[in-house]
C-alpha cells in the first residue's frame, strides 16, 4: 500500500471532501521537508513548500483535514523535549508579526554532503495551520502580503525593523501554510487588496461545495486506520532527516 493510499484509508470514514483529503496529504509531505530539500536549476533552487487554501461553506470539512495534517506533522517530537515537535510550527492565530518573530528565533543548522564535501546548512522554516486564513490580514495587510510572497520562494532573506521589537532577520526562510476559509471571507481579501498582488498566484486554492457524504457522527478509527496513520507519521520522521538537492537517476532525468 502506498502512503497516499494509507492516508485515504485513514479518512475512509470521515466525510471531508476528497479533494481536501488529497491536497492535505501532499501538503503534509512537502511541509515535513521544510527547506531541506530542493530542485536545483543553476543558481535557483525550488523548494517543496506550499500555500494551500481550502475554500468551502461552513461545515464542509476544512478543519477535518487540517486537524489531521497538524497531528501528523506534530506527532514526532524532539528527543530531549517530548512537548516540542521536530518540525517547527508558527502561531495558530494572531498577526504575521508573531510568525516573523517565531521564525527568526528558531532557526536550524543541518549539514549535508555535496561532491564529497560536508556543508553546514542554516535555514528558518515554519509550518502554519490556520482555521481561518483571513486572520493574518486584519491589519498591515500590504506588509503581510509582502512577507508571505517573499518567504514562499525561500530564496531571499527577510528583514523587518519595528519600533517596538527591533530588527528581525530571517536567513533562508521557508513557510508552509495550510488554511481554510469560506467564500464570503475570501471576498473580504479584496478589501485588503490581497487578490491580484501575487499571493493568490502562489496559492493552491481547493474548493468544495459540500461534504463527500452526509454524516452525523464520525466513528472511531479502526486498527487498520490507526496503523495506516502510524506508518505515515514514521515516514514523516524519516523526511525530517533528509537534507540536500534532489538527485535524479539518468533514466528519471531523461523522462522529465
Amino acid at each position: 500500500m502506498t502512503n497516499i493510499a494509507r492516508w485515504k484509508e485513514y479518512f475512509r470514514t470521515i466525510h471531508a471532501p476528497a479533494q481536501f483529503v488529497e491536497a492535505g496529504f501532499y501538503f503534509a509531505i512537502s511541509a515535513a521537508m521544510e527547506r531541506r530539500v530542493w530542485v536545483s536549476s543553476g543558481s535557483n533552487k525550488i523548494y517543496a513548500n506550499q500555500f494551500v487554501l481550502f475554500v468551502a461553506p461552513a461545515g464542509v470539512g476544512k478543519g477535518l483535514v487540517t486537524n489531521v495534517v497538524d497531528y501528523a506533522l506534530r506527532e514526532n517530537k524532539q528527543p530531549d523535549n517530548k512537548e516540542d515537535p521536530l518540525i517547527r510550527f508558527g502561531p495558530t492565530s494572531g498577526s504575521y508579526q508573531r510568525l516573523i518573530g517565531r521564525m527568526a528565533e528558531r532557526s536550524k543548522i543541518k549539514p549535508y554532503t555535496e561532491n564529497g564535501k560536508v556543508i553546514p546548512y542554516a535555514y528558518a522554516s515554519a509550518v502554519v495551520v490556520l482555521d481561518e486564513f483571513t486572520s493574518f490580514f486584519t491589519e498591515s495587510a500590504n506588509e503581510a502580503v509582502t512577507f508571505f510572497c517573499q518567504v514562499w520562494t525561500g530564496n531571499i532573506p527577510y528583514e523587518r525593523d519595528t519600533n517596538s521589537k527591533g530588527l528581525k532577520f530571517i536567513k533562508n526562510p521557508s513557510l508552509s501554510l495550510i488554511a481554510g476559509t469560506t467564500p464570503k471571507n475570501l471576498q473580504k481579501l479584496l478589501k485588503y487588496d490581497i487578490i491580484g498582488t501575487g499571493l493568490d498566484r502562489r496559492m493552491l486554492i481547493v474548493y468544495a461545495a459540500q461534504n463527500e457524504w452526509r454524516q452525523f457522527e464520525i466513528p472511531h478509527h479502526t486498527p487498520d486506520q490507526e496503523a495506516a496513520m502510524a506508518h505515515i507519521v514514521a515516514h514523516i520522521r524519516k523526511l525530517t532527516e533528509v537534507v540536500g538537492p534532489l538527485v535524479y537517476t539518468d533514466e528519471a532525468r531523461d523522462y522529465c
